[in-house]
């Protein structure tokens, strides 16, 4: 009964923002609204292109009469249109999964530069929430990081790529996607300082993760929300592990908090051309882990998520300082100027990762022991 008595203003919403995107970003924005077969988001869907036809879609604005009605006639062939190119990617996806047996259930995909102080605990991270392969992309470090991760590569835990030149990072998650897609169930794409964590330790990150792609066919990827860590009050680098160092937080409703990292159905994914989501296959879209749907690298949350990454964006001042000198990854330009006291976020104590620590060092000291 609420749904009816909402029907007019969502349909009303979305109609109205459809008039302030371009053909192909409403059509996008469209299909993501036909969640679920509601009845709701289909006729918000059909009023809202439409109403986007009538006025001139792909940046046609007309106020031809003639014009205007021939939009309006066409309208039909467009909504078919991407009907069909919804079923053809379901087919597509569906012929990819069928009989599949995976070699790695959950994989995490990373390209890195000159992370060797921190590589190996955030390696050993990965080994102990159960991830089964990291695919790593070495860009030209110089600091010895492929030699602290050697055992971990003649294992075969780490499956290590060297990238050369600058802006490598898109090439490098494509490649991924193309190689190692088909091995994988699941991959994530996040960076050295970034931790996946259930917010609760005792649930299984893989089963959190399976439980919302399962919930809806539709989903091709995850939008998992950054939890932004401070420098915890600490002037300069100490010993021990990152997350036993820093344990403060941002508020949930913090800006940055907002931005999201990514995992996904390899096979549902077209491309990557952005570091915080994919673009998708039509007829698929992504979601929160709360299940909502997420937009672009952002996706709200006002309290606890079951499954977050923690993202340990200063450290401290000495490290922060140490980071910003350097060029950016992305393209070798000079790091923009942040001010630290903008972006050192401490508002609440968190220490969910003090469960994992105890775990980490023993596979470090584990593989460090190995002949």
């Amino acid at each position: 009964m609420r749904e009816k008595e909402n029907m007019s203003e969502i349909i009303s919403t979305f109609a109205n923002k459809n008039l302030t995107h371009g053909f192909h970003e409403t059509y996008n924005l469209n299909l993501i609204m036909l969640k679920r077969n509601s009845y709701i988001f289909k006729l918000a869907y059909l009023s809202g292109l439409m109403k986007n036809m009538g006025n001139g879609i792909i940046g046609i604005r007309s106020r031809n009469k003639h014009k205007r009605i021939i939009l309006l006639c066409l309208s039909p062939f467009f909504i078919l249109y991407g009907f069909i190119l919804k079923i053809y990617a379901r087919i597509r996806v569906a012929w990819k999964e069928h009989g599949s047996d995976y070699k790695y259930r959950f994989s995490v995909v990373v390209i890195a530069k000159n992370e060797g102080d921190y590589i190996e605990e955030w390696v050993a991270y990965y080994k102990v929430i159960g991830a089964d392969c990291i695919f790593l992309y070495d860009n030209e470090s110089s600091d010895g990081l492929k030699d602290k991760l050697q055992k971990y590569i003649e294992e075969g835990f780490v499956i290590y790529n060297y990238i050369e030149g600058l802006g490598k990072q898109y090439e490098a998650y494509n490649d991924a996607i193309k190689r190692y897609g088909s091995l994988c169930k699941y991959m994530a794409f996040v960076d050295c300082d970034e931790f996946l964590m259930p917010s609760d330790p005792s649930d299984n990150v893989i089963d959190i993760i399976e439980h919302v792609f399962k919930r809806d066919k539709s989903v091709g990827a995850l939008g998992i929300n950054w939890y932004m860590f401070g420098s915890s009050g600490q002037t300069k680098k100490t010993d021990g592990l990152v997350m036993e160092r820093f344990v403060e937080r941002a508020v949930f409703d913090s800006v940055r908090n907002k931005i999201v990292k990514s995992i996904v159905n390899p096979r549902c994914v077209k491309e990557i051309n952005h570091p915080h989501y994919p673009v998708l296959y039509k007829g698929y879209y992504t979601v929160g882990i709360d299940g909502a749907l997420a937009c672009g690298p952002y996706h709200e949350i006002y309290q606890e998520v079951a499954l977050r990454v923690n993202h340990y964006y200063t450290k401290s001042r000495e490290e922060w300082d140490k980071r910003r000198s350097l060029n950016e990854v992305m393209d070798g330009s000079p790091k923009k100027h942040i001010p630290f006291e903008t972006v050192d976020d401490n508002d609440v104590r968190d220490e969910t990762a003090l469960y994992y620590v105890n775990q980490v060092k023993a596979v470090m000291t584990q593989y460090r022991n190995i002949e």
